[in-house]
């Protein structure tokens, strides 16, 4: 049954768990395959179909963590870039206002 060594242990897990398995956290990887072989759900063209189906689910949630990761990125840079522009504004009005100070000072 080659189509069993096309999923993660997290597919199989979930698989094996899906199939009536117990205690599927503490196996390892040859042992999942092996007791989902010997379930008495086991079916072949079923569980190659379901096993595909858990991959594509697994791997378009995490293509939509990655994209949501990234704009959360996005977004912390963008607030970053607006404060450091907030901050350089004010520095730049406090240097302006400190340089009216200083010229007044030595007028008087």
């Amino acid at each position: 049954m080659a189509f069993l060594g096309k999923g993660s242990k997290v597919d199989l897990q979930y698989m094996a768990t899906e199939m009536g398995v117990e205690d599927v956290l503490g196996m390892r990887v040859f042992e999942l395959r092996d007791a989902v072989l010997k379930s008495e759900y086991f079916d072949e063209e079923f569980c190659r179909e379901f096993l595909n189906t858990i991959i594509e689910e697994r791997e378009r949630k995490e293509e939509i963590e990655l994209h949501q990761r990234k704009r959360k990125e996005e977004r912390e840079l963008a607030e970053r870039k607006r404060k450091e522009e907030i901050e350089l504004a004010e520095r730049k009005r406090r240097d302006r206002n400190s340089g009216k100070e200083e010229t007044g000072r030595f007028r008087a």
